[in-house]
């Protein structure tokens, strides 16, 4: 086996085992933050009320709602936070 069909077959290994999608979601803290700085309600900060929030966001930008805090969404949220704020 050559060393190029080599690192091709450990590249195959690897990406069933590796996904770069599968980030895990932001920590509760970060998300309440951002939704407060946005003017979505949080309710009682319970877990349900967040994903509530959390969807409520999505719906609004266009995003599937499934209701966790990923990398598209928190991207999003600081993204909508910028386009909000002006320029310093």
């Amino acid at each position: 086996m050559t060393v190029t069909k080599t690192i091709n077959a450990l590249a195959r290994a690897l990406s069933g085992i590796v996904d770069a999608t599968a980030n895990p979601p932001a920590d509760d803290r970060t998300v309440r933050r951002l939704l407060e700085a946005l003017r979505v309600g949080t309710g009682d900060g319970s877990p349900d009320a967040m994903t509530r929030a959390v969807r409520r966001f999505q719906a609004a930008v266009g995003l599937p709602t499934d209701g966790v805090a990923g990398p598209r969404t928190v991207h999003m949220m600081v993204l909508t936070l910028r386009q909000a704020r002006p320029a310093a």
